[in-house]
């Protein structure tokens, strides 16, 4: 039982840890677009206040 408890607990280490570097990576997305999104908002800010 104790050998099922042990593999059981490796897997989940295993899965927290890929889940984590999906977080991160998904992450890095975000943080690379950010600066694409800040202008695109800006300009679609500007658009609104334009056709007000």
């Amino acid at each position: 039982m104790n050998r099922i408890s042990g593999n059981k607990n490796l897997l989940n280490q295993e899965l927290l840890r890929k889940s984590w570097e999906n977080v991160q990576t998904a992450m890095r997305y975000v943080n690379a677009a950010a600066p694409q999104l800040r202008e695109a908002h800006a300009k679609a800010s500007l658009v609104d206040r334009l056709l007000e």
